[in-house]
């Protein structure tokens, strides 16, 4: 599970928003999506704005869906070339690893 920051261009229908998305993909690993890639998708709303499509870069493809806030068109379409940077990395095992050993010490294998 990570943060990751993306930043790209394209075209997209005219409208601002800033949304928070959850992504699924066939990468191996979240350090798999770091570098460039491409975006696809809809969104539509007024104040309260969902977005949905698909993404890919070398090697993995997904889909990804999200909701925020914004302004503009009441429906549109978008298209670009990114470029996405891991920003926070969390290996869930390892976390639940650490807190058992600080529970009930010793190791958890």
């Amino acid at each position: 599970m990570g943060v990751q920051t993306i930043v790209g261009g394209g075209g997209e229908s005219p409208s601002v928003s800033i949304t928070v998305n959850a992504e699924s993909s066939n990468a191996v690993t979240i350090y798999d999506l770091a570098g460039v890639g491409a975006q696809t998708g809809i969104d539509g709303g007024q104040g309260l704005v969902f977005e949905g499509g698909g993404f890919g870069g070398k090697g993995y493809e997904g889909v990804y869906g999200g909701v925020g806030i914004g302004v503009g068109a009441p429906i549109g379409g978008s298209g670009y070339a990114t470029y996405t940077s891991n920003v926070i990395i969390i290996n869930i095992p390892d976390v639940y690893d650490a807190i058992m050993r600080k529970l009930i010490g010793g190791s958890c294998d």
